[in-house]
């Protein structure tokens, strides 16, 4: 999911407050075999939690967070990107992909050409200094994903993707 690019691109912010980046979905180990080490001055901003299946949790991480960046070359549709705007935490989304035409651009975060680090790192400080305090919705007393239940969207990515790819 672009995961050397989104680091080398993290720590290009211009920031005088210390950086964190906590990484969901893999650990340190499989970054190492797709990558390798880790730089020495980056091994102990960098916090890989591996994969989280318990819900409550993964919400817990997502409602922290600053910002949620996956600026994947190739995604489909991306239930990840709800999961993180329904904690009101703004995205960064790659151009073309996923959620990038279905919301305006800077409503709930913004898109990046995947394989540029400037790119990526412009987006991220967009959604951190447009958002500060997250995602607000107030106006509209509603979060946009509400209108992607999860019965849904599973239903929908069912009967779309793999019952007419059977066919």
């Amino acid at each position: 999911k672009n995961i050397k690019r989104t680091i080398d691109a993290f720590f290009l912010l211009n920031t005088e407050k210390q950086k964190k980046l906590t990484i969901i979905g893999g650990g340190y180990d499989d970054y190492v075999k797709v990558y390798g080490k880790l730089h020495k001055g980056l091994i102990n901003n960098v916090v890989f939690c591996g994969r989280i299946s318990d819900r409550e949790i993964l919400k817990k991480y997502l409602f922290k967070a600053d910002v949620f960046i996956m600026p994947s070359h190739m995604e489909t549709f991306g239930l990840v990107y709800l999961e993180a705007i329904s904690q009101c935490t703004p995205v960064v989304y790659a151009q073309g992909q996923s959620i990038d035409g279905l919301f305006a651009e800077g409503y709930v975060g913004y898109h990046c050409k995947s394989h540029s680090v400037t790119s990526i790192r412009d987006a991220i400080e967009l959604a951190i200094c447009k958002h500060p305090h997250g995602l607000d919705f107030s106006e509209q007393q509603v979060n946009p994903v509400s209108d992607f239940p999860w019965e849904r969207a599973a239903s929908t990515l069912i009967n779309q993707a793999y019952i007419s790819n059977a066919l």
